[in-house]
């Protein structure tokens, strides 16, 4: 049976670590794979074999008929270009999915959310690290948004949404327009 034996990191820095997994064939023989990940050599899938979150993306539905939505406008350097998405942030140690979201919407957009319900999670996999996401549907009143972190907002309907999207935003938005 293939195996894990031994996890070692390789860097040791803020959002994402590479490791060195000495991995194990059916046959008995040993290799080196190497992977990317957010979390600590620990509590990492690979050696837990759970997949624990690594952060939230929020939506709010507002308008008349409930089909607005905020997209957000922000340079992401793995991209090398500026794309839009929908409001999300990193999971921090001890802290719920529902905190993440309200912290998030309150330091990028100065805005309170109330309401916070999830409604999709998935495992998402970029070029540079697979990512576990939760989507969250939380109440706002788009009247107090500010951008606090550089980036630009724009309001649209689901049927009018911004170019170019962030990968990972696109399956929710599906979600979404499934429900309506």
């Amino acid at each position: 049976m293939s195996k894990i034996n031994k996890i070692t990191p390789l860097t040791n820095v803020k959002f994402l670590n590479l490791y060195e997994l000495e991995a194990e064939n059916k046959f008995g023989d040993t290799h080196p794979y190497y992977v990317a990940s957010r979390k600590n050599e620990n509590i990492m899938m690979a050696a837990t074999k759970e997949v624990i979150p690594d952060g939230v993306v929020i939506y709010s539905l507002f308008g008349e008929k409930a089909d607005h939505l905020i997209m957000v406008r922000q340079f992401r350097y793995p991209l090398n270009d500026y794309i839009y998405e929908l409001p999300a942030g990193l999971i921090d140690p001890g802290e719920s999915i529902k905190e993440t979201a309200i912290r998030e919407m309150k330091e990028e957009l100065g805005v309170q959310v109330t309401d916070c319900r999830g409604v999709y999670s998935t495992l998402f996999t970029y070029p540079h690290a697979t990512v576990h996401l939760h989507f969250l549907h939380c109440r706002l009143n788009p009247e107090e948004l500010k951008c606090l972190e550089g980036q630009t907002y724009r309001f649209c309907t689901l049927e009018d949404l911004p170019h170019p999207i962030l990968p990972a935003t696109e399956p929710v938005l599906a979600q979404v327009t499934a429900r309506k």
